[in-house]
């Protein structure tokens, strides 16, 4: 049988396009979190605009003023306060009322002493950075804070306007409430389309594999040659893309916890092994190209990713099988050292190790919780003092390193010193510059 029909025979059953374009959005945006975030902030930030808008003219503060106030808290509480309880969620939403107001009547009384103003900016800054480590509710504070005196510092407001603008700012956050319990997160279901985005780039791995797969070998005709360095750039963006997603869900996924029954550990261990097990088969796959494996082998490694991808990874033992018969080896076999046999054993392994890690997700699917904290499961990467909450020991350790390591700063408050100082040296430079425009 000619080459060219062996390998349209058993090339990879090509998924929709309906399916690859959902399953494309779910790959650059795991979960559809950032989606859903853009979707609230869509709302939210709109409707505190009219809020501000009504009550500035009720007031007789210029409308264009409202609009801009009632703005700020709204597009901020969207963007920096993510939680999977809806009830915390309107709680950390109504409790930065406080010092948004508290820093925006600060920053209009301070208008007369524009030098104790600038200063401020500078310490403000500073204590954004540093309640990075505080606890989510005392970096809401500061973050929304600096927001607020901000605001004070580049309107020009009078005082008699506290009042009214506090009022804005009130009546902003209520309506970003209504509308984040209008749109709240489902953490179970953006679970499941992050798995489906992870299982997704894989798929584009062992596509990216078939091909290279199915290319020229080496010392082929020119065309296959180009075809084959073709296919085999592919497999590299492939792999590095699948590298970037398997990163991104293991920030996502819950921090491991002490408790036995918790399913987050095992979700982190099945994250890395399926990409460890699909990264190793499109790593040996060029691999044997690369290096000249007989046609019978290439084809026969075909053949097997080709049935991962038109049935699952749960066959992958199926193709473990498939690939030894058709190479000739079992496991049980002696190994006569070369390289191609090295990879087709190890190919095997991954085939058999994906099998495992795909039936367990299917397992998992059914037993994960389906509402509330228990799901192991948060929206956004979150760093709690420059690492991801929950990473393991020797990460803080390589944080700690570097030329600050004799203060024993941790690294948010680093981050604030750092900050602190660029805007203090900064601004006088802006400000000699253009003062009306020193921001």
């Amino acid at each position: 049988m000619p080459r060219t029909e062996t390998a349209n025979r058993t090339a990879p059953r090509r998924r929709t396009r309906t399916q690859r374009l959902t399953d494309r959005a779910l790959a650059l945006d795991p979960g559809l979190v950032k989606t859903d975030g853009a979707l609230r902030t869509l709302v939210a930030v709109p409707a505190g605009m009219a809020v501000g808008y009504v009550i500035a003219s009720a007031f007789g503060l210029p409308a264009i003023l409202g609009v801009m106030i009632g703005a700020m808290p709204a597009f901020i509480t969207c963007l920096v306060i993510v939680d999977p309880s809806t009830g915390r969620t309107a709680a950390r939403t109504g409790a930065v009322l406080v010092p948004f107001v508290v820093a925006l009547a600060g920053s209009i009384a301070l208008q007369p002493f524009r030098l104790l103003e600038l200063v401020l900016i500078v310490v403000l800054l500073f204590v954004q950075f540093a309640a990075a480590s505080w606890g989510v509710w005392a970096a809401d504070a500061a973050i929304v804070g600096f927001a607020g005196y901000l605001c004070g510092l580049l309107l020009p407001l009078p005082e008699t306007s506290v009042v009214p603008l506090g009022l804005v700012v009130a009546g902003s956050l209520a309506v970003t409430i209504v509308v984040r319990l209008l749109f709240r997160p489902d953490p179970h279901r953006a679970l499941l389309r992050t798995r489906r985005g992870f299982v997704a780039r894989g798929s584009d791995v062992l596509e990216a594999a078939a091909s290279v797969l199915a290319a020229g070998a080496v010392g082929a005709a020119a065309d296959d040659q180009r075809a084959r360095r073709r296919a085999l750039r592919r497999l590299g963006r492939a792999r590095d893309r699948y590298h970037e997603i398997a990163l991104t869900v293991d920030g996502m996924l819950a921090a491991s916890g002490v408790d036995a029954d918790t399913t987050a550990e095992e979700l982190h261990r099945l994250v890395f092994d399926t990409h460890f097990a699909i990264d190793e088969l499109g790593r040996a796959a060029g691999a044997l190209v690369e290096q000249g494996a007989p046609s019978d082998v290439r084809h026969a490694a075909l053949r097997a990713v080709t049935l991962v991808l038109r049935h699952g990874g749960s066959h992958g033992q199926e193709a473990a099988h498939t690939l030894l018969a058709r190479y000739g080896i079992t496991a049980s076999a002696a190994d006569d050292g070369s390289r191609t046999t090295a990879i087709v054993r190890r190919m095997a392994a991954e085939f058999a190790d994906l099998r495992s890690a795909g039936l367990r997700w299917r397992e998992l699917r059914d037993e994960l919780p389906r509402h509330g904290a228990g799901v192991p499961f948060a929206t956004p990467v979150i760093l709690a003092g420059g690492r991801p909450a929950g990473a393991v020991p020797v990460v803080a350790d390589a944080v700690a390193e570097g030329p600050w390591r004799r203060w024993h700063l941790t690294a948010s408050l680093r981050t604030a010193v750092h900050a602190a100082i660029a805007v203090a040296i900064v601004e006088p430079l802006a400000l000699l510059l253009d003062g009306s425009r020193f921001y």
